[in-house]
């Protein structure tokens, strides 16, 4: 098996180099990963003067993980870095669109994996997460699982769009060896009518001019036809690094021919900027699609969420949650109302983003539903460690743009790039039909030699590959239809309450939210506010949380007090 899959995928790497010349690094990459895919369960020896301590690379690679702390996954590292050196959990919940549990949980496992992380703790309790600077160099170093995660994200697009580009070379390969094929079946034909009217010269030679038995007419042998697979590449594609094919290359200097050079550069660099879609790329797009644009919504309108908590002193209504969620169809104004004339509505569809962000419903005391975000209220990475409150607006809030799922394409590639593939995948499916079905007539058991018995060794293969070309687009062309139509319905149903909230239908509802229970944002000093860091020494930090308190006069101590208890009026009344 691990021979096998190292030859396939010398083979399709080497098709690729033959079409694609510029693509030749990209090629060395997956042949280097079809080598290691290839050699999986291999034994590593040890030097022959101790052959006891042969070991399989499963238990090397088993007992290296087991030693070995698993690094916290890559978005949790990217949230971190977006947020700064010093974080809080609310901040690494906002700033990603986490459940705060799970963003509790990566933090720790973050702490613990890069040893230079210190912890602070704030005066009320509150953990603040200091690492260094230079946070993912930090990571790949303490971690050797990390260090390869990071080794593989940055070649994973070159993988990736080199595996995109094998598939549809193989389309090319299909073709070929279909093609040729059903030649060397009409030229075998042909062989065997000849030959069969001069019977000394058959009988002569056993058989036909192909080397086949000669009651089968010829089947299979060598042929010699010349064919070779670069001529039917170089039909196909042009290769910047070597010019046109010979028999197509027309270029005499003349300013038309400086022009059409100027023509295909321009194409390619069109290519690039779209993402490197070539005929290879468009034929796997037409397959297999170009993935979901919609696949981290969840994290976004999370991280939406959090951030409009925060602007508004943790404190939102199911209107102002609406924009961002998957909200039902805006009520119609001939509907039930409560007594305030605002609309009733079934709100359960908010408890998902509640219970991810921990929060919390509440009611008001005229009984309106609130929810409450506490653990959002607290960060490190606002104010560059000056501290201090951040007021919620004294406005209404209204949310700029509601935040809308992408309708998800069938194919990005061009439309003519869609017709040249869906073209090409027919002929194969045509030319494999014709092959199978006159390998169908063959006796059971019977053996080709040549390029018949090539093609009868891999048909099952072609066969399926065929198929699938033309079956998978129209197995997943139905469900992307249905699922886009969701995708509009609730985008439509986002937009009406977005709508409704920016002409303020919703802002008595909005007022009595901010008048329950508001609060700042808690700006965590990281000069003042510490009281403990893991970093310093038990003496060190008291010393310092003295001197703190010795700076503020009673003066300053009394217009803090006065300040407290004028917002906590504020927020009762």
């Amino acid at each position: 098996t691990a021979a096998a899959s190292f030859f396939v995928t010398v083979v399709i790497s080497l098709s690729t180099t033959m079409a694609f010349a510029p693509w030749f690094s990209r090629v060395v990459c997956c042949c280097l990963a079809g080598a290691s895919v290839a050699f999986q369960g291999a034994v590593v020896f040890l030097p022959a003067a101790k052959p006891s301590l042969r070991k399989p690379l499963g238990v090397v690679l088993k007992s290296t993980l087991m030693t070995e702390v698993l690094p916290p996954a890559e978005k949790v590292v990217e949230a971190v870095q977006k947020c700064g050196s010093s974080v809080t959990v609310g901040d690494v919940a906002t700033a990603g669109g986490f459940d705060v549990s799970y963003a509790r949980r990566q933090l720790v496992t973050l702490a613990a994996s890069v040893p230079s992380t210190s912890v602070k703790v704030t005066q009320a309790g509150e953990l603040v997460y200091a690492f260094p600077e230079d946070l993912r160099s930090a990571l790949a170093r303490a971690s050797r699982l990390a260090a390869v995660r990071e080794k593989w994200n940055n070649s994973k697009g070159v993988l990736l769009t080199a595996a995109r580009t094998a598939f549809g070379v193989v389309l090319f390969v299909s073709l070929a060896v279909v093609f040729a094929t059903l030649f060397a079946i009409v030229v075998s034909g042909s062989a065997s009518s000849s030959s069969s009217d001069s019977d000394n010269r058959s009988s002569s030679r056993g058989g036909s001019s192909y080397g086949g038995p000669p009651s089968y007419g010829g089947y299979g042998g060598g042929y010699g036809m010349g064919f070779y697979p670069s001529d039917f590449f170089n039909m196909f594609f042009y290769r910047p690094y070597y010019g046109p094919p010979a028999a197509y290359s027309y270029d005499d200097g003349s300013q038309s021919s400086r022009q059409r050079s100027r023509r295909r550069q321009r194409g390619e660099r069109e290519d690039t900027e779209n993402g490197g879609m070539g005929i290879p790329s468009a034929i796997f797009s037409l397959v297999f699609g170009d993935g979901d644009p919609n696949y981290d919504f969840e994290n976004r309108a999370l991280a939406a969420v959090a951030e409009e908590a925060r602007a508004n002193g943790g404190v939102l209504t199911a209107d102002q949650l609406a924009p961002y969620l998957d909200p039902p169809e805006y009520p119609l104004e001939e509907e039930e109302k409560n007594n305030n004339d605002e609309v009733l509505v079934d709100e359960s569809w908010v408890l998902p983003a509640l219970t991810k962000l921990n929060g919390r419903p509440d009611v008001a005391a005229d009984g309106q539903l609130v929810y409450v975000f506490d653990d959002l209220l607290t960060t490190a990475s606002r104010g560059g460690g000056g501290g201090g409150n951040i007021m919620p607006s004294q406005r209404i809030t209204r949310t700029s743009e509601p935040l809308l799922e992408e309708v998800v394409p069938f194919s990005r590639a061009k439309p003519w790039q869609l017709g040249v593939a869906s073209f090409f995948g027919g002929l194969n499916l045509v030319g494999a039909w014709a092959v199978g079905s006159y390998l169908a007539e063959v006796p059971p058991g019977f053996k080709f030699t040549g390029l018949l018995g090539f093609t009868q060794s891999i048909f099952p293969a072609i066969a399926l590959y065929a198929l699938s070309f033309v079956a998978v687009p129209l197995l997943r062309a139905v469900p992307l239809r249905i699922n886009n139509d969701k995708i509009k319905k609730r985008n439509d149903n986002r937009r009406a309450w977005h709508r409704a909230l920016r002409q303020g239908k919703a802002d008595k509802k909005i007022e009595r939210a901010q008048r329950f229970r508001a609060q700042p944002l808690k700006t965590i000093n990281l000069n003042k506010d510490i009281v403990y860091d893991t970093n310093q020494s038990t003496d060190d930090t008291a010393l310092n949380d003295f001197d703190q308190r010795l700076e503020k006069t009673p003066q300053q101590q009394q217009q803090q007090q006065q300040k407290k208890k004028a917002w906590d009026w504020d927020a009762v009344n």
